[in-house]
């Protein structure tokens, strides 16, 4: 069996491996420095570590909520840090044998981030790759724009602490 953590995004579920979550938090506050990129929404402080909040409606060009002191973070777990997606709600975990993971039909692979689709419920949803939502140049240039945001968080830190 195969765990997936199953969000709403717009008009879409999506989901992501289990393994890869980290936590689910409601938007705090975030830094929002000069020069992100439109899919970043900013970065999160978590207890020292800032973590890149993505858009996902606007990475896949969904239509856009607004946001608001309910709206969800997925946090992952990445090679290199945590990442955060902003999602509408996450609703469930889906617990899926591997003969129902389906194919990504023509014109649902969400920029190619897509890497499988699972029936479930009159519903179809689509699973995501989070190693490949991101292009190299996008990872680049939030890593580069991380380094400067953990610098000064560390900077207003309080010696000794």
């Amino acid at each position: 069996m195969h765990h997936f953590l199953a969000f709403e995004l717009s008009e879409s579920v999506c989901a992501v491996p289990l393994e890869e979550v980290h936590s689910i938090v409601h938007l705090p506050a975030l830094s929002r420095p000069p020069g992100m990129p439109v899919l970043l929404e900013g970065f999160l402080n978590l207890r020292g570590e800032v973590v890149p909040v993505v858009r996902l409606d606007r990475l896949f060009e969904l239509p856009e909520k607004g946001l608001g002191p309910y709206t969800t973070l997925v946090l992952l777990r990445q090679p290199d840090g945590h990442v955060a997606l902003l999602v509408d709600h996450a609703s469930e975990v889906l617990s899926v044998p591997q003969q129902a993971l389906l194919p990504v039909r023509e014109r649902h692979s969400f920029n190619e981030c897509a890497r499988a689709e699972i029936a479930q419920n009159g519903r179809l949803v689509h699973l995501l790759d989070p190693g490949r939502l991101l292009l190299e140049k996008e990872r680049r240039l939030i890593r580069e724009l991380q380094a400067m945001e953990q610098n000064r968080v560390e900077r207003l830190e309080p010696h000794g602490s």
